[in-house]
């Protein structure tokens, strides 16, 4: 029998993601607090939202404290149901935001959607959403994402499209927009960013038939500005490597125009270089050396923060228009929207990955890093090790001495194994007491002396946790690639045969080390 979802239907069998409102939990539970401290610092909303994994209830495990003042709706309501978010978004957008959400989880591709919603106070206001999924164990999958109020920003596209008619330039100033936003939105990884901003300035410059376009940032003392992108128009010097703003701002001129830049979100303007007041004669002469005969420069203001600008050199004296300007105004918040993602994004995917309690590395980025060691292994031979590394008797500090010692002694052997481990060698906490550690590029005599100073070490260093002075010991299991056939020269076989070792140096007395020479106490 087919599903209703706010009265959009799917039938069964068709593929398609189905979402039931209910007030059953998720299948994952992301702690707010880890992500609170990034909510606060960027602008809009901050979200994760999870489909559980028979697609029949959803919910936002995080969302941050702006949803209050700005949707008037409860984070712990949305923790347990989604629901009040979908009742509020507008009836004619709901259903292809529904499908939109159902396309991203069945490819757990990056979903991003603008839709009208109706706020407590009876306005409606757009916003846009953008968030990358990813499938959790068990099937469900979980959105990262952020959402924005952009209602101001429609007004102005609504207000360009209203005037296409009399003005024909608008709509080309709408094309350009929406080109420069899809390729910002797709950027991801730093090299991807650099890349889509050159190209971002290589389509302004093109559009304002300019001689540059550059984009240059600013330190706090407006004692040195960097150009950290440019582009040139054919036959136009760079001046990229000249620190031609640097060596501006020892004129007193420009540096008033950039603290006012900075203090209030200034635009720059100069119509014609010859035309700068009196005061300004060292920049006139010094911009006129380099063909500069027209600027216009607005501030890239980053969580409220002036960092920089981005600029446009003409080589003609222009009249920079009020639309001109508008059109540089949303460029540059773009910008600062892209950075500020993919910050964000470095952000999360780096908590993700990591331990809360210890620091070290989780098993979701472990995993995946054995995986490429083993390919590294089957296409070159090289070896690489695992070593499962386990404290004794962690149960007994536990009850005796109480979680927060072991939460302790758990910190304490993750600085002791960074310590004694190498740079290229990946060290992340496993599960409860027990550590893992990937040894790349490391036989099994390299593996069997590292371990063994590990364990060595652990025995010898006494460790001062909570005002308790703890002698702690560890057994570990070793497997590496030499060890064929009982690893199977994979991933998975050498975890599994490590962890076979570490029974086993337990089993014969603990404080020990076993690989597959045999058990001993280094």
């Amino acid at each position: 029998m087919a599903r209703e979802l706010y009265g959009v239907r799917f039938p069964p069998g068709t593929g398609t993601c189905e979402v039931r409102v209910s007030t059953t939990g998720g299948s994952s539970d992301v702690e707010a607090d880890a992500f609170r401290r990034l909510a606060a610092a960027l602008p809009g909303v901050i979200f994760s939202y999870e489909v559980s994994d028979d697609r029949t209830t959803h919910r936002f495990p995080f969302i941050g404290d702006r949803i209050v003042p700005l949707l008037g709706l409860d984070p712990d309501e949305l923790a347990r149901d989604a629901t009040p978010m979908f009742e509020i978004i507008d009836p004619e957008d709901r259903r292809r935001v529904i499908a939109s959400i159902s396309h991203s989880a069945r490819r757990l591709t990056p979903w991003h959607e603008e839709a009208r919603l109706h706020l407590a106070d009876g306005t409606v206001r757009w916003f846009d959403a953008l968030a990358v999924p990813e499938e959790e164990e068990g099937g469900a999958v979980l959105w990262y994402g952020q959402l924005n109020d952009i209602h101001e920003h429609k007004e102005l596209e609504e207000g360009l499209r209203a005037r296409e008619a009399e003005h024909a330039e608008h709509a080309r100033y709408q094309r350009l927009i929406a080109e420069l936003s899809a390729e910002l939105l797709t950027s991801g990884l730093a090299e991807d960013l650099d890349a889509s901003i050159s190209r971002v300035l290589e389509a302004v410059g093109d559009f304002f038939d300019a001689a540059r376009t550059y984009l240059c940032e600013l330190d706090d003392e407006l004692s040195r500005a960097t150009d950290t992108h440019e582009w040139c128009r054919p036959g136009v010097p760079s001046l990229i490597a000249q620190e031609r703003d640097g060596s501006l701002l020892q004129y007193g001129w420009w540096r008033d125009q950039m603290a006012q830049l900075v203090r209030a979100g200034r635009v720059l303007a100069v119509d014609d270089v010859d035309r700068l007041p009196a005061e300004a004669v060292a920049e006139r002469s010094y911009l006129s050396s380099q063909g500069v005969r027209a600027m216009l420069c607005v501030p890239i203001q980053i969580h409220g923060r002036v960092e920089g600008f981005v600029g446009i050199d003409a080589d003609r004296a222009r009249d920079w228009s009020s639309a001109e300007t508008d059109l540089l105004v949303v460029v540059a918040g773009l910008l600062a929207g892209a950075v500020a993602r993919h910050r964000l994004e470095r952000e999360l995917v780096e908590h993700s990955v990591r331990d809360p309690l210890t620091g070290l590395h989780n098993r979701r980025y472990l995993l995946p890093r054995l995986a490429e060691m083993a390919g590294h292994h089957r296409r070159t031979g090289a070896p690489y090790s695992v070593a499962m590394i386990d404290i004794d008797h962690f149960k007994v500090v536990n009850d005796r001495l109480g979680h927060a010692v072991g939460d302790g002694a758990l910190r304490c052997l993750a600085e002791q194994l960074t310590e004694l481990t190498r740079g290229t060698d990946v060290v992340a906490r496993f599960g409860g007491e027990e550590f893992v550690i990937a040894l790349p590029d490391t036989d099994q005599d390299g593996a069997r002396a590292i371990v063994g100073r590990i364990v060595a070490s652990v025995r010898e260093r006494a460790v001062d946790v909570e005002g308790q002075s703890l002698h702690l010991t560890v057994s570990a299991g070793v497997a590496t690639t030499e060890d064929e056939p009982a690893t199977g020269h994979d991933a998975d076989g050498l975890l599994r045969a490590a962890d076979r070792r570490l029974y086993r140096a337990k089993s014969e007395g603990r404080d020990r080390l076993a690989d597959a020479a045999g058990v001993r106490r280094p």
